[in-house]
């Protein structure tokens, strides 16, 4: 996301070059010589070109073209961290979320994403929900089982998997049905493996 202070004229980012301000919007010349007006808070991330950017990306890798459904989760990602408009800016960027550098290039993320299992019927979910979209901290699980990373939401990973604490309790490997009792026992230190595993001891009644 550009600083308020580097917007200013003459500064380029990828294809824009900045005419003047106005209000919370910036005038720019594309370098295919279109004029453009895109948010303050959107310039350099989801604002790169005046379109035609995306078009090339189209020839150049085909991303677009054979995805766009991860070109669009690639896009709201940006969007509810860094555009302030966003229905869903509170939750994330309004909090400090914030997207990895690497990942402010689609072509980036799309090689993460299909390297990570990604499918048509998967979504991005955040291990932990007060981090930043980031490889180390994202995952892709059912789109049905999104927790809209609400901060109350708990994902564990175990086994090799990473899936949302409510369905950890549903698989058969699991021995405790107490989603209390797990969050506790990780939050004490156990391995997930463990939290989930760990038969729950019967209380005994002194006579």
């Amino acid at each position: 996301m550009a600083k308020v202070c580097d917007i200013v004229p003459g500064a380029k980012f990828t294809r824009l070059t900045v005419i003047r301000r106005e209000g919370n919007n910036t005038v720019c010349r594309c370098d295919c010589g279109k004029i453009t007006r895109p948010r303050n808070t959107v310039l350099g991330v989801l604002a790169k070109s005046c379109g035609c950017l995306r078009g090339d990306r189209n020839v150049t890798h085909g991303l677009w073209k054979t995805n766009e459904r991860l070109y669009n989760i690639w896009k709201c990602m940006h969007a509810r961290c860094y555009d302030s408009t966003s229905t869903k800016w509170n939750r994330y960027g309004g909090r400090g979320i914030s997207v990895c550098d690497e990942w402010h290039d689609a072509a980036t993320f799309a090689k993460w994403a299909n390297s990570a299992g990604y499918s048509q019927s998967l979504t991005i979910e955040r291990i932990d929900v007060n981090g930043n979209y980031h490889p180390d901290n994202c995952c892709w699980i059912p789109a049905g089982l999104q927790a809209d990373n609400r901060t109350t939401a708990v994902v564990l990973t175990a086994w090799g998997e990473t899936k949302p604490l409510r369905e950890w309790v549903k698989d058969e490997r699991c021995r405790v049905a107490d989603r209390k009792r797990v969050r506790s026992r990780v939050a004490d230190g156990w391995t997930a493996e463990e939290a989930l595993t760990t038969p729950v001891r019967p209380c005994t009644v002194s006579r």
